[in-house]
């Protein structure tokens, strides 16, 4: 009699080891090989790779992988190179056959620790916790922060006018707008201007242009008898030509001032961008690796001075990486698994899971639909948003086989639905060898 083939669509147990193979339950398998478990869906065969380079890379041991969807639907991959003593980062364009060039400004970084990127509003930052946080536009690389230039001050005169500006003597200020990137410091002020009756406006003549960038201009006042001083919105510059205005505004909105204290990124080893929350996170820094930092709303290049906390600070642990998860923003340090919760600063709320379970290496750290997959001391953990589960029994003795290679070559890769994988390598093994490979489907 014919046998006929048993159809099982439901693996959603995934593989189940913790028993004999004739307990294994219906909805799981024993062993696989070759294979992707997708919730909700059949078991299907692992998407297959090409490798591919270049013969300019192929000589420079890599070090870092980063894909990056652009807005505009391109996808860029940016890898970090050694070259000689130092890191340099390359981009690598998708679509037919890859094209690759190093990036402009992104050569000679330091190699004490390797790059980690984050994308943010069609923007890379990178950060290796030795030089200044860097910004990748898709052109050029340059340190992150909106004050690098502070604008100079305009020219201003009193005008006859019977109503507008109340009396008084005043100073005018400018500041630079570059779009998502945020608002500069106000630059120097102008000299005094008094108005008096029949003499209430002012003509600003000599307003500042910046040199690159093709910023806004915004205009500030500040009334020289008031307690607190403050630089107050008058209006602004919607291009970067116009050099004249005039200012007759009797009322001011009080609430819209200037920013006069510098809130450049912090020179950090760890990025992360959180799209739930808007705002770039930054953290550990050479002599405070518990600290961490955010930048204000939908600006990662401004991070005000009081936009810092640390983590567990006198535990003796240092912050080993941080990624987004289910609405929260988890972070690692040695010894130590936290999860910061809630809807912005007002109200976040820092939970601890684990205060003897932490991350090895940020490159081990995954994000899945089932959880945070990281590596421990002890072995492979996931976070499911609850609690910590162990991944790791019965291959303990592998594990440290592992955790022995990786502290003398330094092997990661980093995955996602493109199956991006990486295979970096430290100075002392032979350059050449490392590996990009890209999904092609099934």
């Amino acid at each position: 009699m014919r046998k006929l083939p048993l159809t099982i669509s439901d693996f959603s147990g995934g593989i189940w080891s913790k028993s004999s193979p004739t307990s294994v339950p219906a909805n799981s398998l024993y062993d696989a090989q070759n294979v992707i478990f997708d919730d909700g869906a059949p078991i299907s065969r692992r998407w297959g790779h090409s490798p591919w380079t270049t013969s300019n890379i192929a000589s420079r041991p890599i070090r870092t992988i980063f894909p990056w969807d652009r807005a505009s639907g391109t996808r860029v991959v940016l890898v970090s190179v050694r070259n000689g003593a130092t890191n340099e980062t390359w981009s690598i364009n998708d679509g037919g056959e890859p094209s690759s060039a190093v990036i402009t400004g992104a050569t000679g970084f330091s190699t004490t620790y390797e790059q980690e990127f984050a994308a943010s509003l069609d923007n890379v930052y990178v950060s290796n916790g030795v030089e200044a946080t860097q910004r990748y536009d898709g052109s050029t690389m340059a340190a992150s922060g909106v004050d690098g230039t502070t604008p100079g001050a305009p020219t201003v005169a009193v005008a006859a006018l019977a109503t507008g500006i109340p009396n008084g003597t005043y100073q005018y200020s400018v500041s630079f707008v570059y779009g998502i990137r945020g608002e500069s410091l106000a630059g120097t002020q102008s000299g005094n201007v008094t108005t008096s009756a029949g003499n209430q406006q002012v003509d600003l003549t000599g307003i500042p242009t910046a040199l690159t960038g093709n910023p806004t201009r915004r205009i500030y006042r500040r009334d020289t008898a008031a307690t607190t001083n403050p630089r107050v919105f008058v209006g602004e510059l919607l291009d970067n030509t116009t050099t004249i205005l005039s200012d007759s505004n009797a009322n001011l909105d009080n609430s819209r001032r200037a920013r006069t204290t510098s809130a450049t990124p912090p020179t950090c080893r760890y990025v992360a961008w959180h799209s739930g929350w808007n705002r770039m996170f930054y953290a550990w820094q050479s002599g405070d690796r518990s600290r961490w930092w955010y930048s204000e709303l939908r600006t990662p290049d401004i991070v005000l001075t009081a936009n810092t906390e640390y983590l567990s600070r006198d535990d003796g642990q240092e912050i080993t990486g941080l990624v987004p998860f289910r609405g929260g923003l988890v972070m690692f340090k040695t010894r130590g698994t936290y999860i910061l919760e809630g809807t912005g600063p007002g109200d976040w709320n820092m939970r601890t899971i684990d205060r003897r379970v932490g991350c090895s290496h940020a490159r081990s750290i995954q994000p899945t639909p089932r959880g945070v997959i990281f590596a421990g001391q002890e072995g492979i953990w996931l976070f499911d948003g609850v609690g910590l589960k162990y991944l790791s029994e019965g291959i303990e003795n592998d594990w440290k086989k592992i955790l022995q290679a990786w502290s003398s070559e330094g092997r990661y890769t980093w995955t996602n639905q493109f199956d991006w994988i990486q295979s970096a390598q430290s100075s002392n093994v032979t350059p050449g060898v490392g590996l990009i490979a890209g999904t092609f489907g099934e």
